[in-house]
Order: structure tokens, then C-alpha cells, then sequence
């Protein structure tokens, strides 16, 4: 458990950062928020404060005293260090003042939400209440969220699922997924998600990540991959979530795949593929899709119809494609409808591209909607 000065000195710190970053905080209190964090480098040197430049200059974002607070933790004693702690607690009550007076003058739920998330941090709960409330009532469904596990905490459980079900009808993914949970009534159910799925269906591609991530937490896989390739469908620059989905932070975001598929993950294989074709090794890459395609992974099946693809073996690529789409994998009903057009056979691509449409997919029913309207 964090101790109580680790966390106090992380809010002043954090505090300062904020007020600096958004250039509300006078001259002397800057020069204190400085020398507070030369003062615990000085007596505590395995420390590092570099984040607090980040968080100056990114001073609109979510708080991460927490984080800081469990840095404390791990490598340094404040409880050796009383005057710090003291010196934290005067600049912590003097930003937060600063900080209420700019996030009441306008009205900034962000800010209001920051400064309670503040004092929940160092136990100050009533003023966290307080403060969560304003910001929620002016829409922030971060702090509508704070306030359902606030509230529930306190035994105040109307008022937590009432906040609870205000964040996830104004789209909140957390909020969506713990509701998704515990909502046995479906026709409650489809009423909360409904303003998401409106979102999502007017082109929010954000709404459609919410949707993708609600869809996977409720093991509804297809309907995940389908919210996450019309995201990145209607916007391009989210490729990030689609990888996330399917590989994971751990494989994706390091060299453990290599292990996973010599072991025989069949989704490791894929990616191991994807990445040796990335790197102009077709021949490696092609081994691989086939060893995952074998091991189970449909996914495995469209990315190697897309290599083939980009080696002009388009006959091939139908072909693995055309396997995996007769199963039912939606996605490779898409590319099959793609691969078909492409050549010229609109007539079984629309068919294809049907199958996909249904299934909730974006550029498949756009596809089919251009293939029948009246040519000029």
C-alpha cells in the first residue's frame, strides 16, 4: 500500500505541474515547485521527476499522481524526509486554489475532474466528491465514473449506478463494459449502448472503438473485429487498437512472438508472418501464414491472400481467402468481395460483399451501394 507521504508529495507535484503547464501558477509558487523537486533529487538521488516535464507540457490530460506516488514507493523514504512532506502540503494547498479559481472561472470540467482525483488521492473524500459532481454535472464522464466507485465505496449505491449509467449512455467505454457485466435485462441493455451505437452509426469512430471494446469483453469476438475495421475504415489513423486486438501489447509491442510461434501459437504464427512480409521475406512470411492457417487462425488466412496479392498471385489469394470466407469469417468475406471487384467479377463479389454487410461491416456495404447504383 502507498504511504501517506508518498502520495502527498505526488499531488503537489503533480498539481504544480498542471498549474505551470496551463501558466496560471505565479512566479514564486513555480520557483517552490521547482525547488521542492531539486530538494528530493538532492536527498533521494535514484529518483527521476522527468515525467513532470511531460505533464507540464501536456497539462490538459488525465492526473498520474498515482503513478509518481508508487515511484516514491519503490525508491525513495520520504518518511525519512518530514520537512519535504511538510513543504509538499503547503504547495499542494496553495495550486489547488489557484487551480479551483481557474477551473470555476471556465468551467473546466477536465480541471475540476483533475482536482478531484486530487484529493482522492490524499484521502481528502468529501472535497473529491465535491469536486467530481461539478465536473460531472458539466459532462465529463471520467468523473461520473469516479463518482460510481466513490459512492459505491460509501454504500451509496443509487447514486453510483445512476452516475454509473449516465457515463455509459454518454459513451464511456469502462462505464459500458461494467454495465455490459452486470445488466441482466437486455432490452436495459440495448437502451443504455443505443446512444454509442447512434455514434457510431453517424461515423464516430470512437464510439465504434467503445463498441469493439464492449463486444470483446462480452467474448463477442466477430463483432469486435468488425467495430475496429470500421474505425480504422472511417479513420485511418487507428491502427494501433486493430493491432492491439489482435496481437496484444505483449507480443505486438516486443520480440516475444518469435518464442510464442516456434511454441505453436497459431496467432504468433500470424504476426511473425506479417512481420517477416513487412520486411520483404514473402517466401518466410507465406511458411508462416500457412503453418497458422493450419493451427486454427482464420485471421492468418487474409493476411496471406494479401501477400500473395502483393506478389501478383491473385489466383491464390482468392483462394485462401475463398476457404476462409466459406466458413463464415466475415472479414474474409470482405477481401474476397475486394479481391473479386478488383478483377472484374462483380457479380460474385457482390455476393460477398453481402455477406459482409450484414455482418455489420462499413466498407462492405458501401462497396455493395456503389456496385448498384445505376450506371451513368
Amino acid at each position: 500500500m502507498v504511504g501517506r507521504e508518498s502520495l502527498v508529495v505526488a499531488v503537489a507535484l503533480t498539481a504544480g505541474a498542471v498549474a505551470k503547464g496551463r501558466g496560471v501558477a505565479p512566479q514564486a509558487l513555480v520557483e517552490e515547485y521547482e525547488a521542492l523537486q531539486a530538494s528530493i533529487i538532492a536527498r533521494e538521488p535514484h529518483v527521476t521527476l522527468s515525467e513532470l516535464h511531460r505533464r507540464e507540457e501536456s497539462a490538459h490530460g488525465a492526473r498520474d499522481s498515482g503513478t509518481l506516488a508508487d515511484m516514491f514507493e519503490d525508491l525513495a523514504s520520504l518518511d525519512c524526509h518530514p520537512d519535504l512532506v511538510t513543504r509538499a502540503e503547503n504547495l499542494f494547498t496553495t495550486t489547488q486554489r489557484i487551480l479551483a479559481r481557474r477551473a470555476e472561472a471556465d468551467a473546466d470540467a477536465d480541471l475540476m475532474c483533475l482536482l478531484g482525483g486530487l484529493f482522492d488521492d490524499v484521502r481528502a473524500l468529501d472535497r473529491a466528491e465535491d469536486w467530481y459532481i461539478k465536473a460531472a454535472e458539466l459532462g465529463s464522464t471520467s468523473a461520473m465514473v469516479a463518482l460510481t466507485g466513490l459512492l459505491g465505496a460509501w454504500g451509496r449505491t443509487d447514486e453510483a449506478e445512476e452516475w454509473q449509467q449516465k457515463a455509459a449512455a454518454l459513451g464511456d467505454r469502462s462505464a459500458l463494459i461494467t454495465l455490459s457485466r452486470q445488466l441482466q435485462d437486455d432490452d436495459r441493455w440495448a437502451e443504455i449502448v443505443e446512444p454509442t451505437r447512434r455514434a457510431a452509426a453517424a461515423g464516430s469512430s470512437s464510439a465504434m472503438l467503445t463498441l469493439a471494446a464492449v463486444a470483446q469483453d462480452r467474448g463477442a469476438l466477430d463483432e469486435a473485429e468488425m467495430w475496429h475495421h470500421n474505425a480504422l475504415y472511417v479513420d485511418p489513423d487507428w491502427p494501433y487498437f486493430l493491432d492491439q486486438f489482435y496481437f496484444g501489447d505483449t507480443m505486438f509491442l516486443t520480440d516475444r512472438y518469435r518464442d510464442a510461434a516456434e511454441a505453436g501459437n497459431p496467432r504468433a504464427m500470424t504476426y511473425h508472418a506479417s512481420r517477416l512480409g513487412a520486411e520483404g521475406e514473402a517466401g518466410a512470411a507465406e511458411q508462416w501464414y500457412q503453418r497458422a492457417i493450419h493451427a486454427g487462425d482464420q485471421l492468418a488466412a487474409v493476411g496471406l491472400a494479401g501477400l500473395l496479392v502483393d506478389t501478383d498471385r491473385v489466383a491464390d489469394a482468392e483462394d485462401w481467402c475463398r476457404r476462409a470466407a466459406g466458413t463464415g469469417y466475415t472479414l474474409a468475406a470482405l477481401r474476397m468481395g475486394e479481391l473479386l471487384r478488383n478483377r472484374g467479377a462483380e457479380s460474385e463479389a457482390e455476393h460477398w460483399y453481402r455477406i459482409a454487410a450484414e455482418a455489420g461491416y462499413l466498407a462492405a456495404a458501401d462497396a455493395l451501394e456503389e456496385l448498384e447504383s445505376p450506371r451513368p
